[in-house]
């Protein structure tokens, strides 16, 4: 780029310059009535504060990130001693239906779906020889812990080589109570057609924690797995103490510091010229 006083400098990225192949993720259901997984760019920025909305990027990009997953029923579990228990839950009345036992004595609870209507022969062929109608709702844990279950969501994912899926819990979602928290995991999903699974840790023995399908569940965020790659694990440079700093990491963080405290530009604001979206801002914070 070219100033008028024959200097000239590297133009700052556009975005329509950065990469553009992204994860090109597919889902698929096993139960044609369950709710699939939406943009959290749909669902999440409505539960925040408008001026969170508004005025703070790092917060609505966190809540846009990703696919919301909800259950394919609703359902409520509850954890005493050695035992783990799920019902049903009515969607109209909201009421729990009987307990029945994932870990503990007594008869299991029948599985979420029969095998389903499949028309293609060879389809319906390999459903029955995997036990598909055997396919459960909710596995105990399988290190034996009675606090923790997965939900089999019945959902698999399907991203471009070099993506992979992370479930997580739900990003700045007020969630009332406390009964649980997700264990957060990766599948592999540019080659494993594995149905994506929660993990849940109940905390609360004798709590009753609740799962409805008009409440995310989940998120499913996407994550390049060069980023977790061992071989990339080491951290290229760091420095501790000002005199450490390179150049560029020092350059950048005075220039941030006196936009916020000097000329008080909002981190909006400078994005939009960063990027060269549009004309530069006046916008304050």
């Amino acid at each position: 780029m070219q100033h008028d006083n024959g200097e000239s400098r590297q133009e700052a990225p556009r975005r329509s310059a950065l990469p553009q192949r992204g994860p090109d993720a597919e889902f698929y259901s096993l139960y044609p009535d369950a709710p699939l997984p939406r943009p959290a760019r749909e669902v999440l920025p409505n539960a925040l504060p408008l001026v969170a909305v508004q005025r703070c990027p790092p917060i609505t990009t966190a809540s846009s990130i990703g696919w919301v997953l909800t259950p394919a029923v609703s359902f409520a579990v509850r954890w005493q001693g050695d035992a783990l228990d799920m019902a049903y839950i009515d969607d109209e009345s909201s009421e729990i239906g009987p307990w029945s036992p994932i870990i503990g004595d007594g008869p299991r609870h029948p599985r979420v779906h029969e095998v389903l209507e499949i028309k293609d022969a060879a389809r319906r062929a390999a459903a029955e020889q995997i036990d598909l109608d055997q396919m459960p709702l909710i596995d105990p844990s399988p290190f034996g812990d009675p606090r923790e279950f997965q939900y089999l969501s019945g959902i698999v994912g399907v991203t471009a080589p070099g993506w992979a899926m992370l479930v997580r819990s739900v990003p700045n979602w007020p969630r009332v109570g406390g009964e649980y928290e997700i264990v957060e995991g990766v599948v592999e999903t540019a080659w494993s057609g594995t149905v994506l699974p929660v993990m849940v840790r109940l905390r609360s023995e004798g709590s009753v924690a609740r799962f409805t399908r008009n409440s995310p569940m989940a998120v499913i965020h996407p994550v390049a797995v060069a980023g977790y790659a061992k071989e990339n694990a080491p951290v290229r440079t760091s420095g501790a103490g000002i005199d450490a700093w390179s150049d560029e990491a020092w350059d950048r963080f005075v220039l941030a510091r006196s936009n916020r405290t000097t000329t008080r530009a909002s981190y909006r604001a400078l994005q939009a010229d960063h990027y060269r979206e549009g004309p530069p801002s006046e916008q304050r914070d």
